[in-house]
């Protein structure tokens, strides 16, 4: 269940560490593994105003995926 509503005043304030890393490295795009962590880091890009992108491990892993030409289900004629 991501950790909304009323735990994040909490999830910001833990997450100052990780905004202050995020900065420190001049970070652009920063990956992240689960919803929850992708709702913290976007949280926290906002919050501390920082120039960099949250985004989920799974999307970049989709966009460069190559499918062989062999696996990729054939259209039904009719």
């Amino acid at each position: 269940m991501p950790m909304g509503g009323e735990m994040k005043k909490f999830r910001l304030a833990s997450g100052k560490v990780k905004a202050e890393q995020i900065r420190q490295t001049g970070a652009k795009i920063v990956l992240v593994p689960c919803h929850n962590c992708i709702d913290q880091i976007r949280d926290l890009i906002k919050e501390h105003k920082l120039d960099a992108k949250a985004v989920h491990f799974k999307e970049v892993i989709a966009e460069h995926m190559v499918i062989p030409e062999e696996m990729i289900p054939k259209e039904e004629e009719g």
